[in-house]
């Protein structure tokens, strides 16, 4: 390619890089279930609750866990007091 053509020009390419043992390692989870995770959004009234598996709160992170009877996501109210969650089978 001459680099004094001042045309447009166009090329596709595909770039291909071998991933490490480690790297290979850190993503082979990717593309799998998440398990059970939580997700907290804070809003104008409280929070939104997504989660996977079943949502249980506490007053402190020790417990007692108490299940929370709904689907993800849950709209938790706003309260003054701390609140812990978690995602539980």
């Amino acid at each position: 390619m001459d680099l004094t053509d001042t045309t447009s020009h166009t090329y596709n390419v595909e770039l291909v890089k071998t991933l490490s043992t480690n790297m290979q390692a850190v993503i082979a989870r990717y593309g799998e279930p998440l398990g059970h995770h939580v997700a907290i959004d804070r809003t104008e009234t409280g929070a939104v609750i997504n989660f996977l598996g079943e949502l249980q709160s506490a007053d402190t992170p020790l417990g007692p866990w108490n299940n929370i009877a709904t689907n993800s996501p849950y709209a938790s109210p706003d309260t003054s007091a701390a609140r812990f969650y978690r995602a539980a089978e």
